[in-house]
Formats: structure tokens, sequence, C-alpha cells
């Protein structure tokens, strides 16, 4: 039974990921634009220093 667990909270986990990453992806700029690391003109998708920028302002216990 705590095989079957742990499988399928691992399956979990993943699509849980997996659904993060598209979010970020389809509203990334959205995003930056909304937290100010990114002038509102901007397009395409978000620079590595985006990215950082984001991280930084969204991680918890700073």
């Amino acid at each position: 039974m705590a095989l079957t667990g742990w499988t399928r909270a691992r399956s979990t986990l993943a699509e849980l990921t997996d659904l993060t990453e598209v979010a970020l992806d389809l509203h990334g700029r959205t995003l930056a634009t909304s937290l100010g690391t990114s002038p509102p003109e901007s397009a395409g998708p978000l620079t590595p220093d985006e990215g950082r920028a984001i991280t930084r302002q969204t991680r918890k216990g700073r």
C-alpha cells in the first residue's frame, strides 16, 4: 500500500509540475509585467534575467 501511495503521489506531483510550467509559459509575460520586472511593451518569451527577477520576488522565506 505504501508503494502504491508513493507512486501515485510522484505521478501527481509530476502532473502538477507540468501544469505549472505550462501556466508560466502562457502567462509569464503578464506576470513579469505585473511584478514590474518587464516593461509593458515587451513581448515574446521571458529572458533568463526576467525569470531570475520573478524568482527573487516570489520566493518565500527571503
